[in-house]
């Protein structure tokens, strides 16, 4: 592939119509606070860019973090490759969330949790080991 600022190359490629392909970045996505520079796509697909808060951000016009609810938009110029695409860009860990990598309000998470936890240690019908 060869690739300049504006122009992507692709040789000896038939023409065959390009496929968008949209994925939401989950909470547990593996790029969570990853540069979208730095994700490896599938050969023959280009990422377009980001919408993020109504705003579209292309690949190109600056350095791009990823965050939970970002839509990320990139073509597959074969669709054939849509498949590997999708399943590439939904990557996700087995943890629900991370306050470091993620823009979820973790401190209200945080206080709910031990709201709750101490509800249960406190309620009536909790044993108490002495």
């Amino acid at each position: 592939m060869k690739q300049s600022k504006y122009v992507v190359v692709f040789p000896s490629m038939t023409f065959v119509e390009p496929v968008l392909v949209g994925v939401i970045i989950q909470e547990n996505s593996c790029y969570c606070g990853i540069s979208l520079k730095n994700i490896q796509l599938p050969e023959k697909c280009i990422c377009l860019g980001v919408v993020r808060d109504g705003e579209v951000i292309l690949a190109s016009a600056k350095e791009i973090t990823l965050w939970c609810g970002d839509y990320v938009m990139a073509i597959a110029f074969s669709p054939a490759i849509v498949p590997a695409l999708k399943v590439l860009l939904k990557k996700t860990h087995p943890i629900s969330w991370s306050p470091f990598r993620s823009r979820l309000n973790w401190k209200h998470w945080l206080f709910q949790f031990l709201n709750n936890l101490s509800n249960l240690c406190c309620s009536k019908n909790c044993i108490q080991l002495h």
